[in-house]
């Protein structure tokens, strides 16, 4: 119990390899995936793109030409088929990561749903609670796309159908996190960053689509009423959360590979691989969204918890003849594309937006609170996952903050005319070019 988890953290913090456990005690001949996206080389390397720290601006130019799903008859996780009363969650090799996880759950799923409108599809990360061999807990939180979904399915009085994905391939995994607006749906993102369709199959007991390709596929559907309590999780936030009166999720089918691997990402305490993954398509999202109204953002990077705390990196100049840009950018990430943000930090071109220090540097030589300062009061929240809430108007209601960090507009910038004090562009690079002369190691 949490030993798993607690390699994976201590591993995360090494910046170590993905992880595959074998011979997991109580259940024979299951292995368990870990660790596979936690690192920005490995999420470069399933995209194909050779720079880790260039991630961010490749996504964003390489989603732009979706290409929409095939359907094929069959694929591997048809191999096995458990319908009806055969079917059996607990068989799974659940890691139980935090101290106060009380059932155990299905961490990062790929979770699909369907608007019945409409007839598109969305994709996301959920977990999934494990109640009994047939049912359990579905978490939805009502900022989230899938939760109007949910919404739409309840005006009709109708159970909404369901799947989650077990070990759909690392793209699915990194676009299902993207914050697309409604309508998009993320097997179109598959395409655009692959150049081909994504395979998919139909589901035994509805018209959902899911992965052909995919580990395993657990089949089934929401109520319109029904509900069940839902025990303390250690919540993306980095805390437990607690219990909670949650919607119902009845498994209907289970279909999986003979020889499944059996995939799991780990939340809670940072850093973990849904920190990880979470922040940097949220920077993707982000940067994708602004450079369309404004070219001159150059690059975003997502830190803390991931996706509540955003780092903007602009031009100098536009800043110099906008200066409100921060406000701008910091508003339009906040209300339109990343409802869980919290924090918008907006740097010159000058400041490293991934190296912390540079942050730092800019937070304490070029903002000034009384100027620099946006506040956002009595805004929309996420309820129980993050514990602050409670400390303003209660769960469900928040605030944010945008902050300045660019330098001063004319005439009050005369500090920094000369720039950074550092040697020139060209000493730097010299240095750089003959550092193992020097006798330095890499």
């Amino acid at each position: 119990r949490g030993e798993i988890d607690a390699i994976c953290r201590k591993n995360a913090l090494q910046d170590g390899p993905a992880l595959l456990f074998e011979n997991i005690r109580g259940y024979p001949g299951w292995r368990c995936l870990k660790e596979s996206l936690t690192a920005r080389r490995r999420m470069a390397w399933a995209v194909n793109i050779d720079d880790p720290k260039g991630f961010v601006r490749r996504m964003a130019s390489k989603i732009e030409r979706q290409v929409p799903p095939v359907q094929v008859e069959t694929g591997p996780v048809k191999e096995i088929k458990i319908i009806g009363e055969d079917v059996d969650l607990i068989k799974f090799p659940f890691p139980i990561a935090g101290a106060f996880e009380v059932t155990p759950n299905v961490n990062g799923a790929v979770h699909t749903c369907k608007d019945p409108e409409t007839g598109w599809q969305n994709v996301s990360i959920r977990r999934l609670g494990v109640k009994s061999e047939r049912h359990g807990t579905t978490y939805l939180t009502r900022t989230q796309q899938d939760s109007i979904i949910y919404g739409i399915w309840r005006k009709r009085g109708e159970p909404m159908p369901c799947a989650y994905v077990i070990g759909a391939d690392p793209v699915l995994e990194l676009v299902s996190q993207l914050k697309a607006p409604m309508g998009y749906c993320e097997y179109d993102f598959w395409g655009a960053i692959t150049g081909r369709p994504l395979e998919v199959v139909k589901c035994e007991t509805s018209d959902l689509f899911v992965p052909a390709h995919a580990e395993i596929v657990i089949e089934g559907e929401v109520p319109v009423d029904e509900r069940e309590l839902d025990t303390p999780y250690q919540e993306a936030w980095g805390y437990h959360c607690g219990c909670s009166v949650t919607p119902k999720f009845i498994v209907k089918c289970i279909t999986m590979r003979r020889d499944a691997i059996y995939r799991d990402i780990s939340s809670g305490w940072v850093p973990n691989e849904t920190h990880r993954m979470g922040g940097a398509m949220a920077a993707v999202s982000v940067l994708r969204e602004l450079q369309k109204e404004f070219p001159g953002v150059i690059d975003v990077n997502a830190l803390a918890m991931g996706i509540s705390l955003i780092v903007i990196q602009v031009e100098k100049s536009a800043t110099k003849v906008w200066p409100g840009l921060a406000k701008y950018l910091g508003s339009i990430t906040i209300f339109k594309i990343v409802p869980y943000c919290r924090t918008v930090v907006v740097v010159d071109e000058d400041t490293d937006i991934y190296n912390l220090e540079d942050i730092f540097f800019a937070l304490a030589n070029k903002f000034l609170p009384s100027k620099d300062m946006t506040v956002f009061e009595h805004i929309g929240g996420v309820g129980m996952l993050n514990p602050v809430e409670a400390w303003g108007d209660g769960y469900h209601t928040t605030e944010a903050i945008i902050l300045d960090c660019t330098e001063p507009p004319p005439p009050y910038d005369g500090g920094y005319k000369r720039g950074i004090a550092k040697p020139t562009e060209k000493i730097l690079r010299m240095v750089e070019e003959e550092w193992n002369k020097y006798g330095f190691k890499e």
